[in-house]
């Protein structure tokens, strides 16, 4: 006979994460302003007469309250178009692309590998979508002081090389560091790595590779994953790893399987 000991043990009821996002304004006159949600639109910032005002830039972070301190999912200071749906920054670009970095130790030498996903919007009927798809991987073989940042400007650069400069496109470039100081990078009052400042067009856009709760999250967390890949097949298969010289760089193309 089975003993009914300690019966039916409940489960413990599961929290719910409660996302929170606060954003604040710039370029507004002073005075009362409201957000106003509009079923076919989204958020609208409208005057105390009712009027549709346009900020010229937009602060917004998405977070949530844990015990230590709030968990930061995004971050972006982007400018805003005129009559724009301000919960839609992020569609002030035209590109959106996220770079990752890994580093770990091989046969005692320090290894580094960066992954740049890039991706646009595009309309489909009367919906606007996006995709997007790893581009490029960079190997960084020893003594970069911040590999991260180095990988940043080396992508940015390569962008700015193959790019049409004629055209409108803008760029927001998806990281997972130095959330303290992307303000001041995006306004260039400080250099991204060394002396380079970010190129015009281009702005950081902040995200955690540990959830996937937005798109920019989505793609820096691509980037981690095959980071991850790529340095774990440097060390199953660089078995002489010890000839390559110092502080050499290797970039090559993703190839889709």
């Amino acid at each position: 006979m089975k003993s009914k000991k300690g019966g039916n043990k409940k489960k413990p009821i599961k929290k719910v994460r409660r996302n929170k996002v606060d954003s604040s304004f710039e370029g507004l006159e002073n005075g009362t302003y409201t957000v106003v949600f509009n079923p076919d639109s989204g958020l609208e910032l409208r005057d105390k007469n009712g009027k549709l005002v346009s900020p010229k830039k937009l602060n917004s972070k998405l977070f949530y309250e844990r015990e230590s301190n709030p968990k930061v999912l995004s971050y972006s200071d982007g400018a805003i178009k005129p009559y724009e749906n301000a919960s839609n920054v992020l569609k002030n670009y035209e590109y959106l692309c996220a770079i990752d970095t890994n580093t770990r130790k091989i046969n005692g030498r320090t290894i580094s590998v960066s992954i740049i996903c890039i991706g646009r919007w595009y309309d489909e009927g009367e919906y606007t979508k996006f995709s997007f798809e790893p581009h490029l991987y960079m190997d960084i073989f020893d003594d970069k002081h911040k590999p991260e940042l180095f990988a940043w400007c080396e992508f940015i650069k390569l962008i700015v090389k193959g790019k049409n400069n004629d055209g409108d496109g803008t760029f927001g470039v998806i990281v997972d560091s130095e959330l303290g100081d992307i303000p001041n990078m995006n306004n260039r009052s400080i250099p991204i790595y060394e002396e380079y400042y970010l190129p015009e067009k281009f702005s950081l856009v902040y995200a955690s590779a540990d959830k996937s709760d937005t798109v920019q999250n989505k793609m820096i967390k691509k980037c981690d994953q095959l980071a991850t890949e790529r340095i774990n097949y440097l060390e199953k298969h660089l078995k002489e790893i010890d000839k390559i010289e110092r502080n050499f760089v290797n970039i090559g193309r993703i190839e889709l399987g």
